[in-house]
């Protein structure tokens, strides 16, 4: 391992060295880790002239004591004076002892370190909080919050990552300190919803948003559906709906695991208590959607996949035609949404119902072989794109200028070729532009 080359050479230079943070957490719980930060007495210029003339030196926060060092991080020991509600306004002192050092640190399962001999220096009893999975603050819970805001989110996302939960000191230090949010850079909280999507049971660290008080200032959207009815189509109410929803989704799929949970957020603002339905809920909420994730600096493209799949959720796969899959597929081609993502969210949508058994095999495996055989027809199309005659031919043919007449001219085509794949050839296309005009 990298970390401990580097570790043992400034041991052997009469430094003192441990390997710190996630890394700890992650051995002591028998997980596969990945960065492995190491923290040290050597100053700055020490840790350059250990390893400058062999290995890659890279100082990327001198005033934080940072040096990389071949891709890993050697920071040395320090404690950290905070101005207040901002984690970049921070006065940066040299410690002594590791001890000092992890005292800065924002919660006790993150505040351990462990030597070369696999020794674990644990001041704060992150071991047994580890043990019982409790996300609890270093020292006092508010100057934690105070020095950065953003460890409120973090909470959440760990109660979600070690399936645990808060002590009852820390969620009440967040609930006092909900107003602090505001300070928070909104690319950070993308960044912890985005963690968070990775963990095994995102919905935890919805829940632990909501009991804190802080889902309502994240994602408005989704806290209205709490307690909201499900109206005919579930028992349960739209915001537990939302959360099994999302847990059935694969972690490899972090956007369409976050459209899981937000996919009916447009519910509470359609619900018709007469009839018990909600029409166009997916229309709304895809632009609940939009305005919740640009506000939290979601990109572009994050916010075009996830709006997709939210707008295109009620489109159903089962009970359809080969035409009928056909329009299916050019609807979600026209919306930019991927029919295998459709189809995750479709069925984990449909088995979230908790007043309906789920969907059985058989007909699961019946319902994508469908999908996948229109996909895989030569002649099939989904798109305008996918047609063998283009815009400049149906010029050529009528004799026509480049307007609005050659789009409407292909829509038509696109759709007697979604009808008959067969159509789709030069000649027969040919045929139809003259036929048409």
């Amino acid at each position: 391992m990298r970390a401990r080359i580097l570790t043992e050479m400034l041991e052997k230079r009469g430094f003192h060295a441990y390997y710190v943070g996630g890394f700890v957490r992650d051995c002591l719980l028998g997980h596969n880790y990945q960065d492995v930060d190491i923290a040290t007495n050597a100053r700055p210029e020490q840790v350059e002239a250990i390893f400058r003339i062999r290995h890659s030196v890279k100082t990327v926060g001198k005033a934080f004591g940072v040096v990389l060092v071949d891709g890993v991080e050697i920071a040395t020991f320090r404690t950290d004076a905070y101005g207040g509600l901002n984690h970049k306004d921070c006065k940066v002192t040299y410690a002594a002892t590791i001890e000092e050092d992890l005292s800065r640190r924002d919660f006790t399962v993150n505040a351990m370190a462990m030597n070369l001999h696999g020794n674990i220096i644990d001041p704060f009893n992150g071991q047994i909080d580890l043990e019982n999975r409790v996300i609890r603050f270093v020292g006092n819970a508010y100057d934690r919050i105070i020095e950065d805001p953003n460890r409120m989110l973090r909470a959440c996302r760990f109660v979600a990552q070690l399936n645990g939960f808060m002590t009852q000191d820390t969620r009440y230090a967040i609930m006092r300190s909900v107003d602090k949010m505001v300070h928070v850079a909104p690319e950070r909280v993308r960044l912890e919803i985005l963690k968070a999507m990775k963990t095994r049971n995102p919905s935890k660290f919805f829940h632990a948003l909501d009991e804190c008080g802080l889902l309502k200032v994240i994602l408005p959207s989704l806290f209205k559906c709490r307690f909201h009815t499900g109206g005919n189509y579930h028992p349960e109410d739209v915001f537990t709906h939302s959360m099994l929803t999302g847990d059935a989704i694969s972690v490899r799929c972090p956007l369409t695991r976050l459209a899981g949970y937000l996919h009916d957020v447009g519910k509470p603002d359609t619900f018709n208590p007469e009839t018990g339905q909600f029409l166009e809920h997916e229309k709304v909420g895809a632009d609940l959607v939009t305005r919740d994730l640009t506000a939290l600096k979601f990109s572009n493209e994050e916010i075009r996949v996830v709006t997709g799949l939210v707008e295109m959720h009620m489109r159903t796969v089962t009970a359809l035609t080969d035409k009928g899959v056909r329009r299916l597929l050019k609807k979600l081609a026209d919306k930019g949404v991927c029919h295998r993502e459709h189809l995750r969210l479709f069925l984990a949508d449909r088995n979230a119902n908790t007043g309906l058994d789920p969907m059985p095999t058989q007909e699961v495996r019946h319902m994508i072989r469908t999908v996948e055989d229109q996909l895989s027809l030569e002649a099939g199309v989904t798109k305008v794109l996918d047609l063998r005659v283009n815009g400049y031919d149906v010029m050529a043919v009528t004799g026509c200028k480049q307007g609005p007449l050659v789009g409407r001219v292909l829509d038509h085509l696109l759709d007697m070729v979604l009808l008959d794949p067969s159509l789709n050839t030069r000649e027969r296309l040919t045929s139809m532009i003259q036929e048409f005009c």
